[in-house]
């Protein structure tokens, strides 16, 4: 996922430099922002890439103790950071497939 998102995020915001205007920062609750943020704040001396895991966006409000369950808990949160991040940016807002379900 990462070099597939991330490679578009970067060019976005050279372009979007270029022209003054500020840079487009996904929210750090979706994989994309957690993964950009973190390579953000990374020490340049000893950085190294890694692939998204599920450690690296902020933990959730309550903990899922049940990898599978935390994975879901995880995947329905970031939809809804998602439209609330376009629609605080004035974005149009865009209809996302609703989450799947955890089964156990």
């Amino acid at each position: 996922m990462g070099n597939v998102t991330t490679r578009p995020v970067a060019r976005v915001n050279t372009a979007r430099s270029l022209h003054g205007k500020p840079p487009f920062v996904f929210p750090v609750t979706t994989m994309i922002g957690a993964l950009c943020d973190d390579m953000a704040r990374a020490d340049p001396k000893g950085f190294q890439p890694m692939k998204d895991c599920f450690w690296l966006p902020l933990p959730l409000e309550r903990p899922v103790r049940e990898k599978r369950a935390r994975a879901f808990a995880y995947a329905r949160r970031a939809p809804v950071d998602l439209e609330r991040f376009g629609a605080e940016r004035g974005e149009a807002e865009h209809t996302l497939p609703p989450p799947p379900e955890a089964t156990s």
